[in-house]
């Protein structure tokens, strides 16, 4: 929370730093678009049958030949089509670790 002081905020900044650059009342920015064209064109090409069939072709030579390019590519697809997957974090609020659970996490990640 600022507290204005003779038209300075505290820390002795000015209020009209960074109002240029500030969204106006009533308009959000907009934000990323729902689908971008990249995403729309994977739908199209996804939805029929006869091209689907010669992605499944050309991946197949992807990945036989190329390796790791196929594999990017297949997961920049899914992820434009299907979202990210989400990682998991597991956090101890407790602020103490024993030793035990050191060697569990690690048991648990493979190391």
């Amino acid at each position: 929370m600022n507290r204005r002081t003779k038209g300075v905020l505290r820390g002795g900044h000015s209020p009209d730093i960074g109002k240029a650059t500030q969204f106006k009342r009533g308009n959000l920015g907009g934000g990323r678009p729902k689908k971008t064209p990249i995403t729309e064109i994977f739908e199209e090409l996804l939805a029929d049958p006869q091209t689907r069939d010669a992605i499944k072709g050309q991946v197949r030579r992807t990945l036989t030949k190329h390796g790791m390019a196929g594999v990017l590519l297949l997961r920049e697809m899914a992820d434009r089509l299907e979202g990210k997957v989400a990682n998991s974090v597991d956090v101890n609020l407790s602020g103490k670790v024993t030793l035990e659970q050191v060697l569990e996490a690690r048991r648990r990640a493979g190391k």
